[in-house]
């Protein structure tokens, strides 16, 4: 499946209501679609069917915020919920179309939080950082 990637600096990215800003510098939200778009099954009479499957929209969406940051321990603090939570959300990118600004906007929606950093603090990461890894059971794009 495709990658796409989203410049953390340029983009805002809401989860259940909080926004996320405290990424290390440079780096990306990642979004990797899950599911197959769409199905086509060939028939021995020779007819095909094309059909959408259930899981066409989910997504594994990855962000890296720094470590101990404010972000990182609300991210921790859902980890810890019981029982586990699950949330919404959005990453909103602005970009220009035929010198017009244009907004690409993925609703991020049911969503989980499926890896998380370990508890021991590694000083010998160069960047220090946290990764954190959602399922995303369904994420659809819009430009407008």
């Amino acid at each position: 499946m495709a990658v796409i990637n989203y410049p953390a600096d340029a983009s805002t990215l809401i989860l259940n209501g909080f926004p996320i800003t405290e990424f290390a510098e440079g780096d990306f939200v990642t979004l990797e679609p899950q599911g197959e778009v769409t199905v086509a099954v060939n028939s021995a009479g020779g007819g095909t069917s094309i059909s959408q499957p259930i899981n066409s929209f989910e997504a594994i969406l990855t962000i890296r915020v720094q470590r101990n940051s404010g972000n990182d321990a609300l991210l921790n603090m859902w980890r810890n919920a019981v029982p586990a939570l699950v949330f919404d959300g959005s990453i909103k990118t602005l970009f220009t179309r035929d010198k017009a600004p244009v907004i690409e906007t993925v609703e991020l929606r049911t969503m989980h939080i499926t890896e998380a950093p370990g508890p021991v603090l590694n000083n010998m990461e160069p960047e220090h950082v946290s990764e954190w890894k959602f399922r995303v059971r369904e994420a659809k794009r819009k430009v407008t």
